[in-house]
C-alpha cells in the first residue's frame, strides 16, 4: 500500500510538471506569434505602395 501511495504522489508531481511545461510552451508560442505579427505588420508598412 505504501508503494502505491508513493507512485500516486510521483504521478501527481509529474502531472504538475507537465502542466507547467505546457504553460511555458503556450506562453512561448503566444509571444512568438505576437512577435511575428508585429514584424509582418512592420514589413507591410515599410513596403512602398505600387
Amino acid at each position: 500500500a505504501g508503494f502505491f501511495r508513493k507512485s500516486k504522489e510521483k504521478e501527481k508531481e509529474e502531472e504538475e510538471m507537465a502542466i507547467k511545461i505546457a504553460q511555458m510552451i503556450i506562453s512561448d508560442v503566444t509571444s512568438v506569434t505576437q512577435t511575428i505579427g508585429a514584424l509582418k505588420s512592420q514589413s507591410f508598412s515599410d513596403k512602398p505602395e505600387s
